[in-house]
């Protein structure tokens, strides 16, 4: 073997040694699981009939960043169970449903009883 040869299989082997490890725990038990499908939300419109009692409220993502992952999310849990965290850290039961008819909105309905959410809240919603 002439030395490029050495020098080569040096080089592979400590890519060996570097890469197998990594790739090994990527995809063992301990690999960092998908982010919980939560996102922060704010209301656009809040709406209550205490005689049904229900509410409903027109919202969409807080950051304009999460503006694609929030469309997916609604796509993917439409008419679906959902709970969302209001100001006080109280967790509450709902349903969630995406408007088709307004582009990035979604309508949460929710027991009036339960909680009360009004125009500009923020709310952690999280999909189950």
């Amino acid at each position: 073997m002439n030395r490029y040869s050495y020098a080569f299989l040096i080089v592979v082997s400590g890519s060996c040694l570097l890469w197998f490890p990594w790739l090994h725990a990527a995809t063992g038990d301990d690999a960092p699981q998908p982010p919980q499908a939560t996102i922060t939300c704010s209301v656009l419109e809040a709406h209550m009939n205490p005689d049904l009692d229900i509410s409903a409220a027109v919202f969409h993502q807080r950051n304009k960043d999460e503006a694609a992952r929030f469309s997916v999310l609604l796509k993917e849990h439409t008419d679906a169970p959902v709970e969302f965290q209001t100001n006080d850290g109280t967790w509450h039961k709902g349903s969630v449903a995406r408007l088709k008819s307004s582009f990035g909105r979604g309508l949460l309905l929710f027991a009036s009883s339960s909680a009360q959410l009004k125009e500009k809240d923020i709310f952690v919603l999280k999909f189950e």
